[in-house]
């Protein structure tokens, strides 16, 4: 029998360890289960993806009016702009509602017809993790996704939608997207413990059949210590000490982050010394700036800027996961350090900054409870940021313990998505719907 082919939709949220390490791991463990398999992936050309094996790399399809504005210049970048203001979503509904009946010949000259194309030859298709399916993303990435997921019901191909984060969520139509793609999936699985179940609930729609699976990076295998302590060497940082990991990023998806420097620079300023503080970028940037010129802005205000050490961003996310299991604390903006953090049971302060944010540290809550405390940078005092983080340490061995519990529930759900994969490939394949 030939190895399966896997249709792998994975957000394109280039230059993002996060996503990345959600991909890596997606692709491995589905090695681990199903044996070697051929894995067809979506980028735009001149992107950075990671290397997968048996991977092979189409160009990644576009809705016509992103193609459109793509593809027109300065004209182009003006429509982009315009296109923000705009409170209507009618265009892109009706070029949604196009691309999805078209056939492959009649699709614009945006990468769809390639893509159906690759699509009709694969014998699953495959969601990486939370690919944003939020408000913000309404007329592209989960636009999109719901297109992808529609294709897969009409040339009657498996769908697994892995992992899932949803929200927020603010316009009806969002809201539809989201479930047409729920209801339209084979298996529809959710990485948040609450938040996102609560969404729909609150909707007014069912979630019975949906299931609470934890993150698709969470079983990463982390790098080998010495690659580790060799990247911490490289940033003057003495790998025999203490250290803890700070993370943050000049957006928070909506807006800048500018506003919030002041008040983490005091706040790191206040730390003890009898532990290093460790920046570790997630980001090395392509969407966005690099998650490194946020920490030399936060590190330019502080009184002892040496007390910051800044790494450089790792080329792999395994590296990422092994700092974080060998630190005494994390505090970080980017949810995949928290995820993380969870795995590796090392104490944690999530930091809220925004609506989107504040659902993902919502979502990570849901595992761990009251014992992990957030900062809410919108809401929180200033003068009270610095006490929260020096409390870290106070709290290390209740956090550890509330950790372990989290981490236990996780992985017994975990794998469920991979489970599915199997079961509707077994069934694609035999035509045995048992």
């Amino acid at each position: 029998m030939t190895r399966p082919r896997i249709y792998m939709q994975h957000g394109e949220a280039y230059g993002n360890l996060g996503d990345e390490a959600m991909l890596v791991n997606a692709v491995r463990r589905i090695q681990a289960r199903l044996g070697p398999c051929e894995f067809v992936l979506p980028c735009q050309p001149g992107r950075p993806l990671p290397a997968v094996p048996g991977g092979r790399l189409v160009p990644a399809p576009r809705l016509f009016l992103s193609w459109l504005s793509e593809h027109s210049g300065r004209a182009g970048m003006l429509s982009r702009r315009a296109a923000r203001r705009l409170p209507w979503d009618m265009p892109w509904r009706a070029c949604a509602a196009l691309q999805r009946h078209c056939a492959p010949s009649g699709v614009p000259a945006s990468g769809w017809p390639r893509f159906l194309a690759s699509l009709a030859t694969c014998d699953a298709i495959y969601c990486v993790g939370a690919a944003n399916m939020n408000e913000n993303t309404r007329r592209n990435a989960l636009l999109t996704k719901w297109l992808l997921v529609q294709h897969g019901r009409r040339l009657r191909i498996p769908v697994i939608v892995s992992s899932q984060g949803l929200g927020p969520l603010r316009t009806r139509w969002a809201l539809e997207c989201v479930v047409e793609t729920l209801q339209s999936a084979d298996h529809f699985s959710l990485r948040d413990h609450g938040p996102s179940r609560e969404l729909l609930r609150d909707a007014g729609v069912s979630s019975s059949r949906i299931l609470e699976v934890g993150d698709e990076a969470f079983s990463l295998p982390p790098s080998d210590v010495e690659s580790a302590r060799a990247f911490l060497v490289e940033a003057h940082v003495d790998p025999d000490r203490p250290f803890g990991v700070v993370h943050f990023r000049g957006t928070d998806y909506i807006r800048p982050t500018r506003r919030h420097y002041p008040a983490l620079a005091a706040a790191l300023d206040g730390l003890s010394e009898a532990v290093q503080i460790v920046f570790l970028p997630m980001s090395y940037g392509h969407r966005t700036q690099p998650d490194l010129q946020c920490a030399r802005a936060i590190r330019d205000r502080m009184s002892r800027p040496h007390r910051l050490r800044l790494l450089r961003c790792p080329d792999r996310p395994q590296v990422a996961r092994r700092l974080v299991g060998m630190a005494a604390w994390v505090v970080s903006l980017s949810y995949h350090l928290q995820v993380f953090a969870l795995a590796g049971q090392v104490p944690m302060i999530p930091l809220i900054s925004g609506p989107y944010y504040r659902q993902k540290a919502r979502g990570i809550l849901g595992w761990t409870g009251d014992v992990v405390k957030p900062i809410d940078l919108d809401r929180t005092p200033v003068k009270d940021i610095g006490g929260k983080l020096g409390g870290l340490l106070e709290r290390a061995g209740k956090q550890r313990e509330t950790l372990r519990a989290a981490r236990a529930r996780i992985e017994k759900v975990n794998d469920l998505p991979l489970r599915a994969l199997a079961r509707a490939i077994g069934t694609q394949r035999t035509g045995d719907p048992s």
